[in-house]
């Protein structure tokens, strides 16, 4: 398999020499271009198509999944050009179909490159896809729970409901990292006292208080309040705790 990526890095260093092109500034100026020409070109290494028509053929043979598994696999970044050609599938579907695809056979490399262009992705089922990865949390690297959080973190139309269908009302679970993902997510929404319950219970736990401070004074639930202050009054915060306690009770309204 031809590797996009190395073609054109060997291509643009003989551009830099060809043209004698100095500078870091000047060198970034010229990638741009340099790729524009390079993509739609016709190429040896690749029996004369162009970059493009390469892909084009990988997509229309359900080979691109695989060429970009490939990639992450030798250690390099997925190129522009080939980030652009996903991007550019349409309809909508087939390009979330192809990085589903992409997600569940490739390794960690690919399987954070599809979560990250998924991200964008309004198609149908995208949503519960990127939800079922923050709720599996402990099968994946923390780069790919990450990047799936950073999706849905600033919340989705229905992904409030979705959330507590796929957990069973929040009961299903575990003290851990998918739970504090998914209060942060829901903490954007008009919440509900399953919710608040087990943000005021975190809170109250003693640990990770000033993650769970901050996702009160979100709620913006006037009677958190009471809880907030009693803390300061029969607590030792530290500094950090302080501030963030008395910006939720500012936050909230009182």
């Amino acid at each position: 398999m031809v590797f996009l990526e190395r073609l054109f890095e060997n291509y643009f260093r003989e551009y830099i020499k060809s043209n004698a092109v100095r500078g870091r500034e000047n060198i970034e100026a010229e990638y741009l271009s340099a790729l524009d020409v390079w993509k739609a070109a016709p190429n040896a290494a690749l029996s004369g198509r162009s970059p493009l028509e390469y892909l084009g053929g990988l997509y229309a043979s359900n080979g691109l999944a695989g060429y970009i598994d490939g990639v992450c696999k030798t250690g390099a970044k997925v190129g522009d050009v080939t980030s652009e050609f996903v991007d550019g599938i349409e309809p909508e579907s087939a390009r979330a179909e192809m990085l589903r695809g992409l997600f569940l056979t490739g390794c960690e490399r690919a399987r954070l490159f599809a979560v990250e262009k998924l991200a964008s992705a309004a198609a149908d089922g995208t949503t519960e896809f990127i939800l079922d990865i923050i709720i599996a949390a402990e099968k994946y690297s923390a780069p790919v729970v990450d990047a799936a959080f950073n999706a849905l973190k600033d919340g989705r139309q229905g992904l409030d409901c979705l959330i507590f269908k796929k957990t069973d009302g929040l009961q299903a679970l575990r003290d851990g990292e998918a739970k504090d993902m998914l209060l942060d997510i829901l903490s954007g929404y008009p919440t509900d006292a399953a919710t608040l319950g087990l943000i005021t219970q975190g809170f109250l736990s003693g640990e990770n208080t000033v993650f769970y401070a901050g996702l009160l004074g979100r709620c913006g639930n006037v009677g958190s309040v009471g809880v907030l202050k009693e803390y300061l009054a029969s607590k030792e915060p530290t500094r950090e705790e302080y501030l963030e306690i008395r910006s939720a009770i500012e936050r909230i309204g009182e």
